[in-house]
């Protein structure tokens, strides 16, 4: 059993250094990581600003789902 765990832990090892390139490999991965989330944080901020933003410039309430109103379609709803 416990020669079987130093292979594991030998092939665990072997992948955690990547032949070498280990500190390319994982810096890089670290990066990208790190600009995937600060994107994602920034998209939802921008996101907030502009809903703000659109609600102070249109302040009247939204419609319900389904129901057009006349200046979208051009024409008087039918009763």
């Amino acid at each position: 059993m416990q020669i079987e765990d130093k292979i594991s832990m030998h092939a665990f090892m072997e992948f955690i250094e990547m032949n070498g390139h280990a500190a390319f490999i994982w810096s890089s991965y670290g990066i990208v990581i790190f600009v995937l989330i600060w994107l994602f944080i920034v998209g939802v901020q921008f996101q907030t600003k502009s809903e703000t933003k659109l609600s102070q410039l249109n302040p009247r309430p939204r419609h319900r789902s389904g129901v057009r109103s006349e200046r979208k379609t051009g024409k008087q709803n039918e009763a």
